[in-house]
């Protein structure tokens, strides 16, 4: 535009110059001579004048043509702009309209797209324009309306799901978008109005997939949650809070490993290695475990963990968990009979030994203690008040012996009338203590039916560890000759070992046979 402007201005000035010029020559040559120079001055001028008129009257003529011209090129480029938005809007799934955002929703303009969406067609003219609530079904014309009364910026977007009724009385989902702009003036909202029936009918029948799996998960006695590892939310089956009394939220997956916080102290380890494990094969893993529960109990779970990674990285880790605490606590229960001794309820000789040993050798060098007690004077019970006294005498040493010690420490029955007592980290002390307390308590009198008494008391032997032995065989040999040096000395007396304690005349052979 600016370059044609320029260079017809430039051809004018250039046609004024020369037509002056031209004049001029022509007015000296038609009269030489003949008037004065006065005269010859003043028809210069004349047609100087006249021939600036006509460029002028060119200028004009070229400025009429240069806008007649802009105009045509921007009413093509307009026009070609409005076919362009009439294709995009009549090809889009939806419609165009303007509408006033008054109690009716008026419409001052809708295009051929919305009419078809209806299956109706298109009005003759503007005043025979319907309102928009006419199309929009009763139970959203309350929603819609309130929408409409709260724009009142201009700038101002609105944004909502509607169902129209259509020519054929059928309902049409659809998606309404609006500005609220100034037309002529007047406030007007623009809207885009999309059909949504399809996504709408993919959302229900994900819906329903979704209810179904909700239905499936509930029905199932498993528990399933979701944890995210970026933003440390935890997502579950309403199972979870059926059974722990809980919700599941927090569970601190950023700070600590997935339910770290949840479970007990002593099977937090196996999480730390069941997460590495999982991140590292990429598959899901395994592991039981016991849960908390809101009133502090725990509960036996096996608890499945699948991780999902984006771009190598793991960000979310699903999981189950199974509730077997009934089954585990049976196990145990029947684990721990095969390991008791069924007359007095402490371990049996087997078990003991093996839980001894395994103490050892979980802890190689660190302080342990045994003590070998032996009930005095427990045959002749047997012999002369029968078994059913001997049987009491065991049941009430036992209790006693559980009583006066700690309840992490293995108490045990050797056999016959001995006991013996493994515990870790005692001070000499307090292995006094214990063993002055045995002593005493470990003493029961007993009366036949003619009248004939008997005592029963304790002796105990002592071996320590690391200084007496390594191993549960040293110990207990150690402790054997301990109970023999206090049985020497009048029973009911405990003698802590060392080597200048009498050689036992009886050797341990007969006892070692069985360790």
């Amino acid at each position: 535009m600016y370059t044609v402007l320029s260079r017809g201005l430039a051809l004018c000035f250039f046609l004024f110059l020369v037509s002056g010029f031209a004049l001029s020559l022509s007015a000296a040559s038609n009269y030489p001579g003949a008037v004065s120079p006065t005269t010859n001055v003043a028809q210069g001028s004349k047609l100087f004048y006249l021939g600036f008129l006509l460029v002028i009257i060119l200028l004009i003529f070229l400025v009429v043509w240069l806008i007649i011209r802009l105009r045509r090129a921007n009413s093509l480029a307009s026009q070609k702009n409005s076919d362009i938005l009439k294709a995009l809007a009549d090809h889009l799934n939806g419609g165009m309209l303007a509408l006033v955002p008054d109690e009716y929703a008026s419409l001052a303009y809708a295009n051929d797209g919305f009419w078809a969406l209806l299956g109706r067609p298109v009005p003759d003219t503007i005043e025979t324009l319907p309102n928009l609530f006419d199309f929009v079904t009763k139970e959203d014309r309350a929603d819609f309306l309130r929408m409409l009364c709260a724009v009142q910026s201009l700038g101002q977007s609105i944004a909502t799901e509607l169902n129209l009724v259509r020519t054929d009385g059928s309902l049409l989902p659809v998606l309404l978008r609006g500005t609220l702009s100034a037309c002529e003036s007047k406030p007007l909202l623009f809207c885009a109005v999309i059909d949504i029936s399809e996504q709408k009918k993919l959302r229900q029948r994900l819906e329903a997939e979704h209810k179904r799996y909700e239905i499936l998960i509930e029905q199932s006695d498993a528990i399933i949650f979701d944890a995210s590892l970026e933003t440390g939310t935890v997502v579950s089956s309403s199972q979870f809070e059926k059974v722990f009394g809980r919700s599941a939220q927090p569970l601190q997956v950023l700070k600590n490993p997935i339910l770290a916080e949840q479970i007990h102290p002593q099977d937090r380890e196996q999480i730390l290695k069941l997460r590495e494990e999982e991140t590292g094969q990429h598959s899901p893993v395994s592991t039981r475990v016991r849960l908390i529960k809101a009133d502090g109990e725990y509960l036996w779970c096996d608890l499945t963990l699948y991780g999902l990674y984006d771009n190598g990285k793991l960000t979310r880790l699903m999981g189950r968990i199974q509730v077997v605490d009934e089954l585990v606590k049976e196990h145990l229960r029947l684990e721990m009979l095969a390991q008791i001794d069924h007359m007095t309820g402490v371990y049996h000789k087997e078990a003991f030994q093996f839980l001894a040993r395994n103490s050892l050798a979980e802890h190689p060098g660190e302080e342990f203690v045994l003590f070998f007690i032996d009930l005095d004077n427990f045959k002749q019970l047997n012999d002369r008040l029968g078994h059913l006294q001997g049987d009491e005498a065991l049941q009430h040493a036992a209790q006693k012996i559980g009583n006066i010690f700690r309840e992490d420490d293995l108490v045990g029955r050797f056999g016959g009338d001995e006991f013996y007592v493994f515990a870790h980290h005692m001070p000499l002390r307090a292995v006094r203590q214990k063993a002055a307390a045995l002593c005493r308590q470990l003493q029961q009198n007993f009366a036949s039916a003619d009248g004939e008494e008997l005592t029963i008391t304790a002796s105990v032997g002592i071996a320590r560890s690391p200084s007496d032995g390594l191993t549960f065989r040293e110990l207990l040999e150690k402790a054997d000759h301990a109970l023999y040096s206090a049985k020497s000395l009048g029973k009911s007396k405990f003698r802590i070992y060392r080597e200048s304690l009498p050689v036992k005349g009886l050797s341990l052979e007969s006892k070692a046979k069985n360790i």
